[in-house]
């Protein structure tokens, strides 16, 4: 897949920001970030020591998480919906493949700020269609069947867990792609998150 380069735009004034955030519709997420030299990386890229970590490493992760769960969680999620167990994962600090977003800008604006270093650079407040995505998600993924059977269509949600599982576990394509679990946690529920998540662990976000 080639590599696109996203358009930038500077604002160094409040309401030039305003304005221009007015003109993202409710299709577009955003996430901020400290400084605008900063790149986007999963927290499973973060700890790897010569790049992304095995998707190998990142089943252990889950396997291990999935095992003990139960002392601390009185309901865990099933077994088979593993895009909610990483989303669980995430949010106890555990390195994953997924990337927090957030559908308020505003929200994605106060992590710029409050992570800004150091406090003299500029922040970044990065933005995607996510409709954009998901197709281009789905064109690469091409036709594409569970384990029970059920094609995956353009309008069929990614997040389902044997799609997810048959989408980003069974493969090891190059794509990213927008997913939310369907029991949101506290922490997603206010900040208006979800996930990009990439269907190739091996490769940098």
């Amino acid at each position: 897949m080639p590599t696109l380069t996203p358009k930038e735009i500077s604002v160094d004034k409040w309401f030039g920001l305003q304005r221009t955030i007015s003109g993202y519709s409710s299709t577009w997420a955003f996430r901020g970030l400290g400084n605008v030299a900063w790149r986007l990386h999963t927290s499973l890229e973060r700890v790897g020591t010569t790049g992304p970590l095995t998707s190998e490493a990142e089943r252990y992760l889950l396997s291990a998480f999935q095992r003990r769960v139960h002392h601390y969680i009185p309901d865990p999620p099933k077994k088979e919906d593993d895009l909610e167990w990483l989303a669980l994962l995430q949010h106890h600090g555990a390195p994953t493949r997924l990337l927090d977003w957030t559908k308020s800008p505003y929200v994605a604006l106060f992590f710029a700020l409050e992570q800004r270093r150091p406090e003299s650079e500029s922040s970044a407040l990065w933005a995607v269609d996510l409709d954009w995505c998901k197709q281009k998600a789905l064109s690469v993924l091409g036709p594409l069947a569970t384990s029970g059977g059920v094609l995956v269509t353009p309008d069929i949600s990614l997040a389902s867990p044997g799609v997810f599982r048959a989408a980003f576990f069974e493969r090891a394509q190059l794509f990213i792609a927008p997913v939310q679990p369907f029991r949101m946690n506290e922490r997603l529920t206010i900040q208006q998150g979800l996930f990009l998540c990439p269907g190739n662990v091996t490769s940098l976000f």
